[in-house]
């Protein structure tokens, strides 16, 4: 009698209905549902000011120093910085940022702007690609351009986990072809772009546009002394101005 009572009561448990609105603890109710440009752009651009001011700005302002000595330590003492000597760190954590951190947040920004059908965020993201791909070949000349960043935007993965580093030739005129794609998405629309998260322009697009105009510039004086034939190019872009003129 026994062991049919504890048949019933264990039949019983398994027949009904599981009460799972107690038990569901896997949803976590901090983390985000979905992802915005907006934030994405805002770790960007802290990414690379980060960047700048503790990697680079520390090594770049000592290495200036080689001429007169001293630098940090004093007493003429020279330090590795100002003698050209630079910390793996300091360039390991700057490739980080820009290819870890900002191109890959850039890469997925943009796939969010086109799924949202708003070309302007695509363009200020891509302007400011352009810009660490422009900083990226100055810094280390052939560096990956064309298979950079390959990102599959559904399940965040890069495809491509070895990438071949272009010549610096190749990635600067690819940058030319970016930035008129960037300008051409900006006029595509009278509203969108990232607003709030833009720490630089606050969403002006005028701004962007003068941003995109001078890196265009900035990229065709580094190519002329290769291709003299870009001098008019660049004569012509010294005429149109709607370039950054002042701080």
């Amino acid at each position: 009698m026994n062991n049919l009572k504890y048949f019933i009561l264990l039949f019983a448990i398994f027949a009904l209905p599981a009460c799972d609105s107690y038990l569901d603890v896997n949803e976590d109710p901090n983390r985000a549902t979905a992802i915005e440009a907006d934030p994405l752009f805002v770790s960007v651009l802290n990414s690379y000011s980060t960047n700048r001011v503790i990697d680079l700005g520390p090594a770049v302002s000592t290495a200036s120093q080689h001429w007169s000595g001293g630098g940090s330590l004093g007493a003429g003492v020279f330090t590795d910085p100002e003698r050209y000597v630079f910390s793996i760190f300091t360039t390991g954590n700057t490739w980080r940022a820009y290819y870890r951190e900002i191109q890959k947040n850039l890469a997925l920004a943009i796939g969010l702007a086109q799924e949202s059908e708003d070309p302007r965020t695509e363009a200020q993201c891509k302007i400011f690609s352009a810009f660490t791909f422009y900083s990226a070949t100055m810094l280390w000349e052939d560096v990956p351009y064309t298979q950079a960043v390959d990102l599959d935007f559904f399940t965040r993965e890069l495809r491509t986990l070895n990438p071949e580093f272009d010549p610096q030739e190749t990635i600067l005129r690819g940058l030319l072809v970016d930035l008129d794609e960037a300008l051409a998405l900006i006029e595509q629309a009278e509203f969108g772009g990232v607003g709030s998260g833009d720490l630089l322009y606050g969403g002006n697009m005028d701004q962007w546009t003068r941003f995109a105009n001078s890196l265009k510039f900035r990229v065709l004086m580094t190519l002329v002394d290769r291709d003299p034939s870009l001098a008019s190019e660049i004569n012509s872009m010294v005429n149109a101005g709607n370039m950054i003129s002042s701080n």
